[in-house]
């Protein structure tokens, strides 16, 4: 199972992105139990979103996380298995 994390700052400004950081990685130092084969984190003013992985079903990089959007301007981080990945990906790959 992996572990999540995550930080909303109400003040933005009353924390710095690499305090965030730091922060975020020593989240995922605690959570290491949780996901062995890999941690990360990503932060933005105000925001920080960490992630330690239990590789599974893909074990490429393409599924690390905190994952971006093709833009990068969206990030998301989320713990589960989906199932019919390859019913989506063949749908996905037809639009």
């Amino acid at each position: 199972m992996c572990g999540l994390g995550a930080v909303l700052l109400t003040a933005p400004e009353a924390m710095p992105e690499t305090v965030l950081h730091r922060r975020g990685m020593t989240m995922t130092d605690m959570l290491r139990h949780r996901g062995p084969d890999g941690r990360a984190c990503w932060t933005a003013p105000g925001v920080m979103l960490a992630h330690t992985r239990l590789a599974i079903i893909d074990t490429t990089a393409a599924a690390d996380q905190p994952m971006p959007d093709e833009s990068g301007t969206v990030h998301l981080v989320f713990n589960g298995a989906i199932y019919n990945f390859r019913e989506l990906r063949a749908q996905l790959q037809a639009e």
